[in-house]
């Protein structure tokens, strides 16, 4: 495991930071809460990264830094019928 010499952190560290910052800008573009997410994955480096969620209610969305997207349905966020 290799350190950064100027700012002591290892590299492993910042790509992790950056894909969690895409995973959470994912989450407020489709509109779905962390808690229902069922899994999640990102793929890709620099600017063809892409983090694909699966939600509880079954949705799969793929999105890329500033894509324009269509939120997502409660029921395919949650998996539930609200009445």
């Amino acid at each position: 495991m290799t350190v950064d010499k100027k700012d002591g952190k290892k590299p492993e560290d910042e790509k992790g930071k950056i894909a969690q910052d895409l995973f959470t800008e994912a989450c407020k573009a489709y509109g779905i809460a962390p808690e229902y997410v069922l899994a999640k994955a990102v793929r890709g480096a620099g600017s063809e990264e892409t983090v694909i969620i699966v939600t509880r209610g079954g949705a799969k969305v793929c999105y890329r830094s500033g894509d324009k997207v269509k939120r997502v349905s409660r029921v395919q966020i949650t998996g539930t019928i609200e009445k």
